[in-house]
């Protein structure tokens, strides 16, 4: 039984001292990468700041955004007597949602398309056949 464990012993040691010499070492005056990251991974680079947006970008994007919110708020109205004001079974947070999503699209496509033309996006939107790749301000 010794004999077992001191053979056990001395392959052990074998095998630790043997992994040892395949780990490179660092050239002198190098410094070596932080633990846990690879020798091999590209050196990290700053990323450029994106340039801001201009006043139209911005007008087109937020009306996209406030276009998606009215739309989603339209579509999470399952039965049309729920997001009714007049309704009596209406739900009165749905009603505010809506009534504030479109409010907020209304002024957003207003600052850069006709009157009309956010009217008709609106009715659009309203009647359940508004599409989220088109945008008024384009």
């Amino acid at each position: 039984m010794n004999r077992i464990f001191v053979l056990f012993a001395a392959l052990t040691l074998a095998t630790v001292a043997g992994a040892a010499e395949t780990v490179p070492k660092p050239e002198p005056g190098t410094s070596s990468p932080a633990p846990g990251t690879s020798k091999l991974s590209p050196p990290t680079t700053k990323k450029a700041k994106p340039k801001p947006l201009t006043q139209k970008e911005q007008q087109v994007l937020d009306t996209k955004n406030a276009k998606a919110a009215f739309m989603s708020a339209v579509g999470a109205c399952t039965r049309p007597d729920m997001c009714d004001p007049k309704s009596p079974s209406r739900n009165r947070d749905m009603v505010q949602l809506i009534t504030e999503t479109e409010k907020r699209f209304m002024d957003a496509c207003q600052t850069c398309a006709k009157p009309e033309v956010c009217e008709a996006e609106r009715a659009k939107i309203r009647d359940g056949r508004g599409r989220y790749g088109s945008n008024p301000c384009k």
